[in-house]
């Protein structure tokens, strides 16, 4: 055998191996491709499902948040009429009353749908809805349980508490927006 057809036969047989080596490549290339396009598809599905689903989750929670800070208000109003007429005066206990058992009403759905939602919630944000679900109970117990309340009073620690509860509930605005913002559904 001489060297040229020696060279003849390891060259084409080096060009069958890399045709079969670019072949098999190409083929695994659309393979990885094709996989990866399907994980990415799944991906995004699930992301947008879970979008959907803590961004709904999330409406119903600030439904109890509004409805709570609602009540909170309520029982703020009768003050804010009296300071308006005559600071000396002396709130009506019937209308506070009142509205002091609707805060406390509110403060007890607020707790059920707390506790029985709290492994869904972020962690940052139970802090925010325990601080808001008990202080805004004892606002309520605290004023039911008053003899008379007058305009000094709540100028001092009626203003101070409801810009506590006020804070909380910013707080946990805040913590919503970026929980949403992180997971692409807010700009």
């Amino acid at each position: 055998m001489d060297i040229n057809t020696l060279l003849a036969v390891f060259g084409g047989a080096q060009v069958a191996v890399v045709a079969l080596v670019v072949y098999l490549g190409r083929l695994w290339l659309k393979r990885f491709e094709l996989e990866l396009t399907q994980t990415l598809e799944k991906s995004k599905h699930v992301s947008q499902a879970q979008f959907d689903r803590e961004f709904s989750f999330y409406q119903e929670l600030w439904t109890h948040v509004s409805n709570l800070r609602k009540a909170i208000r309520d029982t703020i109003l009768p003050f804010n009429s009296i300071i308006e007429t005559d600071s000396n005066a002396i709130i009506s206990n019937k209308e506070l009353r009142q509205n002091c058992q609707n805060l406390i009403l509110k403060s007890e759905e607020f707790w059920i749908f707390v506790e029985s939602n709290k492994p869904f919630f972020p962690t940052e944000m139970i802090e925010y809805l325990d601080s808001l679900r008990n202080d805004s109970y004892v606002w309520g117990s605290e004023l039911i349980e008053m003899k008379s309340l007058n305009s000094d009073w709540y100028l001092t620690k009626g203003s101070v508490k409801l810009q506590e509860l006020n804070a909380t509930v910013n707080s946990l605005e805040q913590i919503i927006r970026v929980r949403l913002k992180n997971l692409g559904g807010l700009n």
